[in-house]
């Protein structure tokens, strides 16, 4: 019931725990602090040198010594209060993702692995080491292919003003209708229409690493004018509702909104009129400059229908957010059905596995489907995955078992192969479990047949252009086989052969083999 109990030596009254609910405590010989549901941190027992005194604020993780204590913000920045000899109360600068507190020193744990310790003289933390790689195995870094983009990317790092990937992550959301598009249900029904899902499609994509909070404000915004005078041409042809409707959101909604804490906007229109969605933009409010924005139902519908379902639309547009890009082609003659020898469109099966809009065709004429699970790829630019569920092949030959990605448990979640500075070969266990189960609410299809999927990455090219692509696709959107290989079968790529050599109900275990340039 998130309640806490104490007991033991309780001089200090630090065995006298507060009413209240919580997420998380530490408890050290003279007091104790926690961080409540509410994200607050509330300390109680001996408060010499203000040890007990928390500050305020919103805290995701808290450590506490027997003479101070540290606290990690949502906002990924570290405090510390108590007495400060050695400064050990000193917190440094930077982004955390972990914190712990000794007697007179502490350490805090970088989101790119680094360790940054501060209070009394330690021996210094030895170059290079950020985290355990077992022997013989290269270190995963060399599977994080960098990338120029300042915008949405492939590779490594994602753009400075993407969303926080670990933490806590606010999101405002502003509903808004037109003169001539008003919105004739209240907007408790068009939140539920996208905002559970989004928040467990993300929860559960991110392994804890990232709590998604939405503050909706409930009640239907009227644009002052008609929704045509918004439209703007999009990068895939045709119009959608433009960046000017988050400006004007923001604008109404400011007198009843306070935007301090919010990490985006995301601004939703009457999915009984608009579909879609499209992501990015900024806002500026009273409180200042919201940089990671979305706008969901974007597009105007030629008829009207009833309130629909947008939380896979809406994650996607989230992810915008925290820097992921498109992998469909916005030029969509790119894939273009070969012909058979007739002359006539060669049957085929469309696929599309992960968030982001991996596409590919094969002949056939089976059920097109959809595998909705987060690729793996997309979770390791996120820091989703640790460093120990990264396989990074640079050997001549390996074997590795691979769990599925949706649920690895203590296997590998994905294997990589550097090609180049900007390239790579991704490996992973697909199941039809979470996402890629079907779902008969939203009517996706699912995984169509169980195994591994081998996909490339190119993180010189851009969104929109096919930055990753399906094992063999050559860039037209069509390979001759199911792009999920099973037991016993193949597939060779850029002088890699990736075989499937066995199943059990938990893992697929794939051997690695370089065909060229032995």
């Amino acid at each position: 019931d998130n309640t806490i109990t104490c007991w033991g030596h309780n001089g200090y009254r630090q065995a006298n725990a507060p009413a209240g609910q919580f997420s998380a405590i530490s408890a050290s010989s003279h007091h104790s602090c926690a961080i409540g549901t509410d994200k607050a941190v509330t300390c109680w027992g001996d408060n010499l040198n203000d040890r007990a005194d928390a500050p305020n604020g919103r805290f995701s993780a808290i450590s506490t010594a027997r003479y101070h204590s540290c606290g990690l913000r949502t906002d990924n920045t570290i405090t510390c209060w108590g007495d400060n000899l050695n400064d050990r109360a000193d917190a440094p600068h930077g982004q955390f993702i972990a914190l712990s507190t000794s007697t007179d020193h502490s350490c805090g744990l970088h989101v790119d692995s680094t360790i940054t310790c501060w209070g009394r003289p330690v021996i210094p933390t030895p170059q290079g080491v950020q985290l355990f790689v077992a022997p013989g195995q290269p270190h995963p870094e060399a599977c994080r292919p960098s990338a120029n983009s300042e915008q949405l990317t492939a590779g490594f790092p994602l753009p400075a003003r993407a969303l926080p990937s670990v933490g806590t992550v606010r999101v405002a959301v502003l509903f808004v209708d037109f003169p001539n598009a008003m919105a004739t249900h209240p907007t408790q029904l068009e939140a539920h229409m996208g905002l559970p899902y989004i928040e467990d499609y993300l929860e559960a994509s991110n392994y804890d690493k990232v709590d998604i909070e939405f503050m909706p404000l409930h009640q239907w915004l009227r644009a002052g004018n008609n929704f045509e005078e918004y439209l703007v041409p999009t990068a895939i042809g045709g119009t959608a509702i433009g960046r000017r409707i988050i400006a004007e959101a923001a604008r109404l909604a400011d007198l009843n909104v306070d935007f301090t804490d919010h990490d985006a906007i995301m601004v939703v229109l009457p999915s009984s009129r608009f579909g879609d969605g499209i992501a990015r933009g900024v806002a500026h409010t009273n409180e200042g400059t919201v940089h990671s924005t979305a706008r969901i139902n974007s597009n105007p519908l030629d008829q009207q229908r009833a309130p629909h379902r947008w939380g896979l639309i809406g994650a996607h547009e989230l992810a915008h957010n925290f820097g992921l890009l498109d992998m469909y082609p916005y030029e969509q003659h790119l894939h273009t059905p070969p012909q058979t020898a007739d002359g006539g469109a060669l049957t085929r099966t469309r696929v599309q596995v992960g968030l982001m809009g991996l596409q590919v065709h094969y002949p056939g004429g089976l059920t097109d489907w959809d595998a909705d699970e987060m690729l793996a790829w997309s979770r390791w630019q996120l820091q989703w995955l640790d460093p120990s569920q990264v396989h990074c092949v640079t050997e001549a030959e390996s074997t590795i078992a691979l769990g599925a990605v949706g649920d690895p448990g203590d296997n590998f979640a994905m294997a990589a192969i550097p090609l180049s500075e900007t390239e790579v070969i991704v490996i992973e266990s697909r199941r039809q479990v979470g996402y890629d189960a079907s779902e008969a609410l939203s009517g996706r299809t699912g995984l169509g047949t169980e195994g591994v999927l081998v996909y490339t990455v190119d993180t010189s090219v851009g969104t929109g252009h096919l930055p990753v692509k399906v094992a063999t696709d050559t860039g037209d959107g069509f390979i001759d086989h199911n792009p999920i290989l099973r037991n016993g079968q193949s597939v060779t790529t850029n002088g890699y052969t990736i075989t499937v050599q066995s199943t059990t109900e938990t893992t697929h275990t794939v051997s690695i083999t370089r065909t060229a340039g032995d």
